[in-house]
């Protein structure tokens, strides 16, 4: 009994760090996102153009975001 208790410890030690790395990472992707669209909109609002560094952190964020979460799942399989 002793035996199985320690090995789902085991487990869920293993699985609770990769779903909290997911869920920040997927709350980084949306924080990238809406840089992105806050700069568009942005743009819209004034006629001096985009704000290019909300779209630049925006996007590279998001970017950089799904090149960590491909990383990740690489390394699972």
């Amino acid at each position: 009994m002793i035996q199985l208790l320690d090995e789902t410890t085991q487990e869920t030690m293993r699985i609770v760090p990769m779903i909290s790395i997911v869920v920040s990472l997927v709350v980084l992707f949306f924080l990238g996102i809406a840089l992105f669209i806050g700069g568009m909109l942005g743009a819209l609002q004034k006629e001096e153009g985009i704000n290019v560094w909300l779209v630049a952190v925006g996007i590279s964020l998001a970017l950089t975001v799904i090149m960590v979460m491909l990383l990740l799942i690489l390394l699972l399989i």
